[in-house]
Order: structure tokens, then C-alpha cells, then sequence
């Protein structure tokens, strides 16, 4: 082998390992629910069991709620992704899932992929699948609505894709919500909701995810979490 093949060779070699684990990482799914509750925390520091209940068969369970201090976080925070997670609620509750979560004054607040104990009549940004508060279901998706969401004490599927700034909220195989951060429909959404004066909300490509505590029973599990990689510039 020559000098030169062996200097290529080894750049080449450098080159991969050096980004090979990266695109690993960046593609690699997370089981959210792996070794338990190991890679979540309550908001308040305090302990989780004094809240939220894990059973041998992998289901997390809001037993005692206590409102916002109970809500659990990742430890970490997370870019692009796509997350599938299986959810049931008691009648009439409310809850959420929250993600692109931030400090906001002391206030852990992010964007909510809404769940909620209803029928509505027409779209609403505050049924499930909607963006809370913010974005209604698109009305194309609308139809058959009672189709979508399984009644309270049934499993239901919920998958929120996030990438570049476009955010996807589907339920049980049904894209509901879609919605681009920074869009002038955003911009708008943001001004008129009751985070009016946070405009940034959502806007940092980084964020924890929480699972909210509403003060109303939910049940939780299969929690996987896709990173998804920055697409390649042309």
C-alpha cells in the first residue's frame, strides 16, 4: 500500500466513524418507558410514585393526580422526532401531551397535543388531537370525527411527528392537526391564545416532553420516540 492509499484510507476511516454514530443517534428510537421511569422526572423535583403508578406490564398510570406540579418531564431534551404512545383517559378528562417544553418564567410550557373526554360538534383547538388553545383540526380531516377517537376507558393511538418547523398530530391512523411553526397562520394562532405573550413558545427547535397532570386519571403506554435526522441541503 502505498503512502498516499494508506493517508485516503485513513481519512476515510476518520470520516466514517465520525459520522456514522451521529446519523445512528440521530435515527436511533428511544423505548421512553425503557427501565421504567428512569429517563422522566416531576416537574416539582419531588417523587414520582407518589403520583404516577408503573405496572409489571409496562402501563403508566396517573392514580393520584395533583394538577400542574405532578405533569412529568424527559430529562432530556429532544430536536426532530416522531412520537407513537398509547393513551386511555377516565370520563370526562382532560390531559395532554406537551412537547418543544421550555422554562417560561418559572413555568414548564410547551405545545399540547390536547386530549380530552368529548364530542365536539365542530372543530375546536380544544378536542384531542387539536394543538391546544391554538390550532383546530384541519377541517379536511373533520369528518367522521366520532370515528377517530375511542370512547373514554378504551385504548387510543397518538402519533406527533415534529420536523423543520412542521408539526403533525395524528389519532388512531388519522392525521387530525397540522400546522408549520413561524407560518403567518402561527403567528396569528399564538397572538390570539393565552400565550399571547410568550410569541416564542414552540419556536426553539429543542425542547423536554411532558406528560400532564390535569388532576384526571390517564393510562400510558408503548412510548416510542424516533430522532429523526436534519434533512440533507440540495
Amino acid at each position: 500500500m502505498t503512502t498516499d492509499t494508506r493517508a485516503n484510507t485513513i481519512v476515510l476511516l476518520f470520516c466514517f466513524l465520525s459520522t456514522c454514530p451521529f446519523a445512528l443517534a440521530q435515527e436511533s428510537t428511544i423505548d421512553l418507558f425503557k427501565d421504567e421511569l428512569t429517563l422522566w422526572e416531576r416537574v416539582d423535583g419531588k417523587a414520582i410514585g407518589q403520583v404516577w403508578e408503573w405496572s409489571e406490564d409496562g402501563v403508566l398510570h396517573l392514580a393520584n393526580p395533583r394538577g400542574r406540579n405532578g405533569s412529568l418531564v424527559t430529562k432530556q431534551e429532544y430536536g426532530d422526532f416522531e412520537l407513537t404512545i398509547d393513551w386511555k383517559i377516565a370520563k370526562g378528562v382532560n390531559s395532554g401531551i406537551k412537547y418543544r417544553v421550555r422554562d417560561f418564567g418559572g413555568r414548564m410550557l410547551g405545545i399540547e397535543y390536547q386530549i380530552l373526554d368529548s364530542s365536539p360538534k365542530k372543530p375546536d383547538s380544544h378536542q384531542t388531537a387539536s394543538l391546544y388553545d391554538l390550532l383546530a383540526p384541519n377541517e379536511a380531516n373533520w369528518d367522521k370525527w366520532s370515528e377517530h377517537q375511542n370512547p373514554a376507558t378504551q385504548w387510543n393511538v397518538t402519533r406527533i411527528v415534529v420536523k423543520e418547523g412542521r408539526i403533525e398530530h395524528w389519532l388512531n391512523g388519522k392525521l387530525i392537526t397540522k400546522a408549520t411553526v413561524g407560518s403567518d397562520a402561527w403567528k396569528a394562532a399564538i397572538t390570539e391564545s393565552k400565550h399571547s405573550q410568550r410569541p416564542t413558545l414552540g419556536s426553539d427547535p429543542q425542547g423536554r416532553i411532558m406528560l400532564t397532570d390535569h388532576k384526571g386519571k390517564i393510562w400510558f403506554r408503548n412510548a416510542r420516540l424516533k430522532l429523526l435526522a436534519p434533512e440533507k441541503a440540495e
